[in-house]
């Protein structure tokens, strides 16, 4: 025998060695036959229902919490998603601005005040 032989038979009896499916060492009784038929159906309605619903319900669970975070930071700041979701403030009125609001305003005003002055004092 050579030693490629002996190697594929000592691996193929190594993998061979563990049981693929869990070893019952009682065979079924017929009084558990029930008990095997409501395990079937628990098993089934698992498959069929109880895993089919918790995934849905996981995937719009998943979908609500990404779209509410994505609301609370971003969206809002949208000015179009705002103005759709009537999230804007409504403006203020404006106030008028008065006629000297800066420095160049006053500066003006100041010579404007001047010259009406020397006007004033020169005519009487």
């Amino acid at each position: 025998m050579s030693w490629t032989r002996m190697y594929l038979s000592s691996h193929r009896t190594r993998f061979l060695s563990f049981p693929l499916v869990p070893f019952d060492p009682l065979p079924p009784s017929p009084r558990k036959a029930g008990g095997a038929m409501a395990e079937t159906a628990w098993e089934l309605a698992e498959l069929f229902v109880l895993r089919p619903v918790l995934a849905i319900s996981f995937a719009l669970s998943f979908i609500l919490l990404s779209w509410y975070v994505a609301w609370r930071t971003v969206l809002v700041h949208v000015p179009l998603v705002q103005e759709v979701a009537g999230l804007r403030p409504k403006k203020k009125p404006a106030k008028p601005k008065p006629p000297n609001r800066g420095r160049i305003g006053r500066f003006y005003q100041s010579q404007a005040e001047a010259q009406r002055d020397t006007k004033l004092e020169g005519t009487s």
